[in-house]
C-alpha cells in the first residue's frame, strides 16, 4: 500500500497542471496590490528578477545555484535577505517574499522557506506525511517562479531525506565577514606601512627625508601607497 506521503510526492510531477493555491491557510501570504507577483498574471511579470530563468527553455534544477544573501539577523530572517540564483551565465537576486518563501503576516520564512533554508546550511528533513505536503508546496516554487518542470529533488532516502539537485548555501552575513576582514587587512597594511615610511624616513637613501619643505611629496608617496587612499 503506497502511503499518502509517497503519492503526494509521485502526482507532484505526473503532469503540468495548474494546481492553483497550495499554501495553507497560516501559510497564505497577504496579498498586495502594489506587487506583481510572476506566475500570478500581474501585468509587470515580464519585468521581475525570476522572469530570465522563467524564459530560459528546459531549464532544469541542475543548472541552478542558489545562496541566501544579506544580513545574519539575530531572530533569523534578515530584512535585507534575498535569494541569489544563477543560471546559464545569469544572476539574479530576488526577495524571498516574490517567491512565496515567507510569512507575510509574522514577517518570517514560512514552511517552505525553513525547509530551502535548512538545505542551505546541510539540515536533513525526516519524511512524514506533513513534510511531504511541504516539500509539495516547495516543488511548486520552482515549476512557478522558475519555471523547473522536473522534480528538483531526488526521491527520499532515509538518512538523506530530499536532497536537491541544484546547488544552494547560506551566505548570510557573508557582506559583514567580509567588511570585517578588510577592516582588519587595512589596519595592517597601514600600520606595516607606517613601519616601512619610519625606515625608509630614517634611512640614508633617501634624498629628500620627510620634513615641513616635501610635505607635497610624502603626501604623494603616503596616497599611493595607503589603501585607504586609495580605497
Amino acid at each position: 500500500m503506497v502511503s499518502q506521503a509517497e503519492q503526494v510526492e509521485a502526482e507532484d510531477f505526473a503532469k503540468p497542471v495548474d494546481r492553483g493555491p497550495t499554501s495553507t491557510p497560516n501559510e497564505q501570504p497577504i496579498n498586495d496590490p502594489a506587487e506583481d507577483i510572476v506566475g500570478h498574471g500581474g501585468p509587470s511579470a515580464a519585468t521581475q528578477p525570476n522572469a530570465i530563468f522563467l524564459a530560459m527553455e528546459n531549464l532544469s534544477a541542475s543548472e541552478l545555484t542558489m545562496a541566501f544573501v544579506g544580513d545574519r539577523g539575530e531572530s533569523g530572517l534578515g530584512a535585507n535577505n534575498m535569494l541569489e540564483i544563477s543560471a546559464r551565465g545569469e544572476t539574479r537576486r530576488i526577495a524571498l517574499a516574490g517567491l512565496n518563501l515567507v510569512d507575510r503576516r509574522r514577517g518570517c520564512l514560512n514552511s517552505q522557506g525553513v525547509i530551502l533554508l535548512g538545505m542551505a546550511q546541510k539540515k536533513t528533513l525526516t519524511r512524514t506525511d506533513q513534510n511531504a505536503r511541504k516539500m509539495s508546496r516547495l516543488r511548486d516554487v520552482f515549476r512557478v517562479h522558475l519555471g523547473i518542470a522536473k522534480d528538483p529533488f531526488e526521491a527520499y532516502r532515509k538518512g538523506r531525506g530530499w536532497v536537491p539537485h541544484f546547488r544552494i548555501s547560506d551566505k548570510r552575513g557573508a557582506a559583514d565577514a567580509r567588511a570585517k576582514r578588510e577592516a582588519e587587512r587595512r589596519t595592517e597594511s597601514f600600520e606595516e606601512l607606517t613601519e616601512r615610511g619610519n625606515q625608509f624616513a630614517t634611512s640614508g637613501r633617501s634624498e629628500r627625508p620627510f620634513n615641513d619643505d616635501n610635505d607635497d611629496a610624502a603626501s604623494a608617496w603616503l596616497r599611493e601607497n595607503d589603501p585607504d587612499a586609495r580605497a
